[in-house]
């Protein structure tokens, strides 16, 4: 997938898809509307800071806004998410690369790579904190490299815990087959990693 680059302890901006329950795009949110929450390279989820205003909340067109970051949501190296939820809307989760400055490239980085999430909860509904979760890769497409940037997938088992509400995330290769298996919800399946960030559960 498209990762943007946005240079480290500097403001940028970041796009997001958001679209409803049903399947839609979500047009004409507002920030009130939705709870935006970044995680710095596998940090806790936090509000941002400062508290988006009005103009750091633009609607582009389609489901897609731009969102942006201030200089201290960007101060540590790695990838960043952000989060977006809100009532009748679907989590929304985008990556985001922090580099420093003086090694920035001047375009996005473009790696083969599928960020995958979802929650898990409990009989009464409670979060499954803890709870782990794995994917393993049974058959990999063919990867390209492109000018001087490529991809290698060394890992054929990819592993993440759920978070305090229950929430994980995983990057994946993007085309590959995997099992994926939550054990504590005896939950298994096989599924081919899309292109885009996806909720596990909405995968058909």
């Amino acid at each position: 997938m498209s990762c943007v680059i946005l240079l480290q302890n500097q403001a940028g901006n970041v796009s997001v898809y958001v679209e409803t329950t049903a399947g839609v795009a979500a047009t004409g949110l507002l920030f009130s509307d939705v709870t935006v929450t970044i995680s710095k390279d596998g940090g806790t989820y936090a509000a941002l800071n400062p508290v988006l205003d009005g103009t750091s909340w633009t609607e582009v067109s389609g489901g897609w806004y731009d969102i942006t970051l201030s200089a201290t949501d960007t101060d540590t190296l790695g990838t960043l998410y952000v989060r977006v939820e809100g009532a009748g809307l679907k989590t929304s989760l985008t990556p985001a690369l922090i580099s420093v400055a003086a090694s920035a490239p001047t375009a996005t980085l473009t790696v083969a790579t599928t960020l995958m999430f979802g929650y898990v909860l409990n009989v009464n509904g409670s979060a499954a904190s803890g709870a782990a979760v794995s994917a393993r890769i049974l058959a990999v497409p063919s990867v390209g490299i492109s000018g001087t940037e490529g991809y290698v997938q060394s890992e054929g088992l990819v592993t993440a815990k759920t978070d305090s509400s229950g929430f994980f995330t995983m990057e994946l290769l993007t085309g590959a087959q995997v099992d994926f298996f939550i054990p504590a919800a005896n939950y298994r399946r096989t599924f081919q990693v899309p292109t885009s960030s996806t909720n596990v559960f909405d995968l058909p």
